[in-house]
């Protein structure tokens, strides 16, 4: 009997090439289509022969999920702004939410109420989160009053708006006005009802964004500036401050996404009990809102790097504290031990973030821990978020040692 060999060596399957060689060549294929696909999405075209732009999986996905509500002081802000009511509106941030705003080259994208950001890009407590919301607002009202016509429908019902539709540009000269609180009021027009689309704001590197926002700063330009007011730093401890926002906004995210699961997995779980006790549906609703301003203003807050360090006695020890915040406030003070081994970044951000949100206590891993009041106590949010990058694994946490904060204003 004659054995045909793959030219791998391998033995021939009936199409002459191995089992193995002909699954990457059908991953080959289909990357090659998804690459030609999303060319032409950013071109603001279709896909060659498709007859359609394609809308992946996850975003249908990510539309099934729950999302969460707008937050009060910005619906406030763009309802007056619009003139329109966005209670129904959802929002959508969590990690797969960025990864289907990644999915089409994205840094938000707006489906009927339902709004999706990508990595870092919902801070509504900056001017360039608010820019970008109102923007994405500005879509939920198109596309209610039925602007967005003459769109193919795709397969599952979704179809993606060119980033250089007019929509767009009408959008983005709303959002500024936003951004400037100029205090007008749109009302779009009228027409059938196309609430199905999706109109997109292009990723900084795509370069659709330009044509899109003729007067805006670049994309790149904004995504490297951080909003963050830093003060008293020097050359090294900026780049700390950044990669510590960027951490921190990963764990708080991932804290809510526990957190906001009707059955939380069991690691899950047990992280809960160790750092929050066993909280009632209060405290796990005040929890949750601390974890989303944590997670949407810590791009936003005024950073000072202190030049001397400050001790605090702690039993028959000294021990240097790694930062210091008001509670409530919008302030952090940065102490020259931040980002050594025993201050990590994104951990002590995140405290001191916590205490910003209204979490004024400090009780510290050992007796009486997890407190009562777990929920205003920001050494629980802080190990809780640590235990989830651990998985299933329980991980070792170090004693950070921070001062109490400040007296409430």
């Amino acid at each position: 009997m004659l054995r045909r060999k793959c030219a791998c060596g391998g033995a021939a399957g009936m199409s002459g090439a191995c089992e193995e060689c002909t699954e990457k060549e059908k991953l080959r294929l289909r990357a090659k289509r998804q690459l030609r696909e999303a060319a032409a999405i950013e071109e603001g075209g279709e896909p060659s022969g498709a007859g359609e732009t394609a809308v992946p999986p996850v975003v249908q996905e990510v539309l099934a999920s729950s999302g969460h509500s707008l937050d009060a002081p910005s619906r406030v802000v763009m309802e007056r702004h619009f003139g329109h009511d966005f209670s129904r509106v959802r929002v959508y941030t969590d990690a797969r939410a960025q990864d289907s705003a990644a999915a089409v080259y994205a840094r938000a994208y707006t489906v009927g109420y339902d709004i999706v950001f990508a990595a870092g890009q919902y801070t509504p407590g900056t001017p360039e989160g608010r820019r970008l919301l109102a923007h994405e607002l500005a879509h939920v009202v198109q596309q209610g009053a039925g602007q967005s016509k003459g769109m193919p429908a795709s397969s599952n019902g979704i179809v993606v708006g060119a980033v250089n539709d007019p929509l767009e540009r009408e959008a983005e000269t709303l959002a500024r006005g936003v951004s400037n609180d100029d205090g007008g009021a749109f009302r779009p027009g009228g027409g059938s009802d196309q609430s199905g689309a999706i109109s997109r704001q292009a990723q900084s590197r795509a370069v659709p964004l330009l044509q899109r926002q003729p007067r805006g700063r670049e994309g790149e330009e904004a995504e490297q500036k951080s909003a963050a007011k830093l003060s008293g730093c020097n050359k090294d401890q900026p780049e700390k401050i950044v990669e510590g926002i960027k951490s921190v906004k990963d764990l708080a995210s991932r804290a809510l996404v526990a957190f906001e699961r009707e059955y939380p997995m069991s690691y899950e779980s047990s992280a809960m009990t160790a750092h929050f006790g066993r909280p009632t549906s209060s405290q796990k609703a005040t929890i949750i809102e601390r974890y989303k301003h944590i997670r949407d203003n810590v791009e936003a807050k005024s950073y000072t790097c202190a030049a001397k360090g400050k001790t605090v006695k702690k039993g028959n020890t000294k021990v240097d504290l790694c930062g210091q915040a008001p509670c409530p406030g919008s302030s952090i003070t940065l102490y020259p031990s931040f980002g050594s081994a025993t201050c990590p970044a994104g951990a002590t951000i995140l405290h001191e973030t916590a205490h910003n949100a209204g979490a004024c206590d400090d009780v510290d891993n050992g007796k009486g821990y997890p407190p009562a009041e777990s929920e205003n106590n920001a050494y629980s949010y802080e190990y809780f978020a640590a235990a989830l990058t651990a998985g299933s694994k329980v991980p070792t946490l170090p004693k950070r040692k921070t001062v109490a904060p400040s007296a409430r204003d």
